[in-house]
């Protein structure tokens, strides 16, 4: 995915142009337009107007320069919105909310492209950051190394002057609503996450990580990582994009409780367990919390030396997937997945129970007739 300057909101988005563009951008417009248009797109005066846009210092709202572009183009495509947006000096959002006005992001760099850097802002925002209302957003953490690190990813945007401080419970950033403004574009305030759902796996990775050093658990006295929510889709999109790794998770009612107002809300926990899906998020996440993947390291050195048991529910899928290429008898599926009849014939029973699977006949076994399973596919 990639976010260009046309794709922003165009009313309350400004910005400024680099002054050399800018003057020839004016110039060509006057030399083949009557600026008396300029009252077309809404404004009371052309040639005040006009006179005033023309200042070095003069900031504009997207869809003006989106009306002179349109008209421009026709006679030079350097004049285009996507040659216009390489040509920018500053871009803000007009508001006077608490900790952004009059913050910019200065040679700001578009096409954004949605990669692991903004994968991780957006994560961070919705784990141990928050969208300021009316305003930009604010990361907070008592992690300096995570703090560096949010710093640097928002880098990928532009120079930023964020507002940083520190007190002694945590270190707080607050970055201006351009920013808020162009990752909600992306779908930060998407409640569905439908923006991941199309977007390589390597930054899925990078979303889950950032997720899991704000706030995932790593028990070592249980052997499980854990991340408690009182989001649930937000748990459910983390459980569908481990799923994408091949890592089983559940999710789990943790309690209630009341807010100040009264408000009876419901916790969650998504909790991950056993070697395979340890050492799975262990290699592929790579946590930035050294406390964190020291702890998993920890907790993985534990299996050394035992037997590894199948992971909740592997056995189940396995058997899916090899129904899914033939129809197969219980003990083809038992000398295939190396179980025992009496494990065989529990999860057939599951996956028929649950209408997953079906009976296609039967198939001689030596002497017995044993029937033949596949996918229910209707």
């Amino acid at each position: 995915m990639r976010l260009h300057l046309k794709d922003l909101p165009e009313r309350n988005v400004y910005l400024k142009l680099e002054y050399n563009f800018s003057k020839e951008f004016f110039r060509k417009f006057e030399d083949n337009f009557n600026i008396s248009i300029i009252k077309e797109f809404g404004y009371k005066t052309d040639k005040l107007q006009w006179k005033q846009y023309k200042r070095s210092e003069a900031v504009y709202p997207i869809f003006f320069i989106k009306q002179l572009s349109k008209r421009l183009e026709k006679i030079d495509s350097k004049f285009s919105m996507d040659s216009i947006e390489k040509h920018i000096a500053s871009i803000k959002v007009a508001t006077f909310g608490r900790g952004s006005r009059g913050k910019v992001i200065k040679k700001p760099i578009f096409p954004v492209m949605f990669n692991n850097s903004i994968s991780r802002i957006m994560a961070h925002t919705l784990s141990d950051g928050n969208i300021i209302e009316h305003a930009g957003i604010r990361y907070t953490n008592s992690n300096i190394y995570l703090i560096n690190s949010f710093v640097k990813d928002v880098d990928v945007l532009g120079e930023i002057d964020l507002h940083q401080s520190y007190d002694s419970d945590a270190y707080r950033v607050i970055a201006p609503k351009i920013v808020r403004v162009i990752l909600e574009t992306f779908g930060l305030n998407k409640t569905d996450f439908a923006f991941m759902s199309n977007i390589p796996k390597e930054n899925k990775m990078a979303f889950v990580q950032a997720v899991f050093d704000d706030e995932g658990t790593v028990d070592l006295r249980n052997k499980k990582l854990s991340m408690a929510s009182i989001n649930k889709p937000f748990l459910l999109s983390i459980q569908e994009f481990l799923s994408d790794f091949g890592m089983i998770s559940r999710i789990l009612l943790a309690g209630r409780y009341l807010t100040k107002k009264g408000v009876l809300k419901q916790k969650y926990v998504l909790e991950i367990s056993g070697y395979k899906n340890m050492i799975k998020f262990y290699k592929l996440i790579k946590l930035d919390s050294v406390e964190k993947q020291n702890k998993l390291k920890e907790l993985i050195n534990f299996y050394n030396g035992k037997k590894i048991r199948s992971l909740r529910g592997e056995n189940m899928q396995n058997i899916m997937n090899l129904l899914n290429v033939q129809p197969l008898t219980k003990y083809d599926i038992m000398n295939k997945l190396n179980l025992s009849e009496s494990g065989a014939k529990y999860l057939l029973s599951r996956l028929k129970n649950q209408n997953k699977i079906i009976s296609s006949g039967k198939k001689k076994n030596i002497k017995h007739w044993v029937v033949l399973w596949k996918i229910n596919n209707s």
